[in-house]
């Protein structure tokens, strides 16, 4: 499962900053509503959410849905339709799976009931390093909250920070956006609670 190891690390970006990530290469608006992974099984090749078919021909020794927790989310970002399933995070790296499915099959499971979910927007910013960077600005409930991430080859992979990024925060649970997905108030986050 080499080939589908995410590798990552995390960071907090402060509070007024200037937002240099804004003049990036892409940016997009994104979705994310997070399933429960219980939900989700593979029947004669095809892995279903429920009796809900989203991908055909998948080959069960490639998933096997009942080794380790799960995250499922479908993400909707501009025209695609991604279901994602992250396996536990170890330091800087999680398995992750993901397969683009019809957007009517998304909508078809939103029916079902409501889904812990979040909004934000994804910039794209290459680093003097070549590194390409992906801020996330939150809306909603999560508004003023700003993350940054970047993806590595290996968890040794050199990076140079760049001077507007915070605290790191790779590895945080707590932080991680399925867990944001559940967030009701920005209050609940430590650094936007009130002091005591």
């Amino acid at each position: 499962m080499n080939g589908n190891l995410e590798i990552e690390r995390r960071f907090f970006v402060g509070a007024g900053v200037i937002k240099p990530w804004q003049s990036c290469e892409s940016q997009s608006k994104i979705m994310q509503f997070y399933l429960d992974s219980s939900e989700l099984n593979v029947l004669d090749g095809v892995l279903r959410y429920g009796s809900i078919p989203l991908v055909p021909s998948i080959n069960e020794s490639d998933i096997i849905l009942d080794e380790g927790e799960w995250t499922a989310r479908i993400r909707y970002s501009d025209s695609l339709t991604i279901l994602t399933m992250k396996g536990p995070r170890v330091r800087a790296t999680a398995v992750e799976l993901e397969w683009e499915i019809e957007r009517a099959k998304g909508e078809e499971i939103f029916l079902l009931k409501e889904f812990p979910s979040l909004e934000k927007i994804r910039y794209n910013w290459r680093g003097d390093d070549g590194m390409l960077w992906e801020i996330d600005e939150f809306e909603g409930v999560l508004s003023g909250l700003v993350l940054a991430e970047v993806e590595l080859e290996s968890e040794e992979t050199p990076i140079e920070i760049p001077s507007w990024v915070g605290r790191e925060i790779t590895g945080e649970g707590s932080l991680s956006n399925a867990a944001l997905a559940h967030i009701t108030n920005l209050n609940q986050l430590e650094m936007f609670s009130e002091p005591r």
